[in-house]
């Protein structure tokens, strides 16, 4: 049986929080995505070194997605 891997636990970047308390549609469908994919998700947004595309990466994906 393969073994569970455990994943770090990873801090929301602010624009994110932002993003997703300010607008209820980003709200539900991240709420709706289990915690693998929040977590990859996290991982895709952070990993942009610039403000602004951190802040639309996660808009532009959840309309794209719902």
């Amino acid at each position: 049986m393969p073994r569970k891997v455990k994943q770090q636990k990873l801090d929301y970047p602010a624009e994110l929080k932002e993003a997703v308390t300010s607008d209820d549609i980003l709200q539900d469908t991240f709420k709706n995505l289990t915690p693998k994919q929040q977590y990859n998700y996290v991982k895709y947004i952070i990993s942009t070194k610039k403000v602004t595309p951190k802040a639309t990466r996660f808009k532009d994906n959840a309309v794209n997605h719902s």
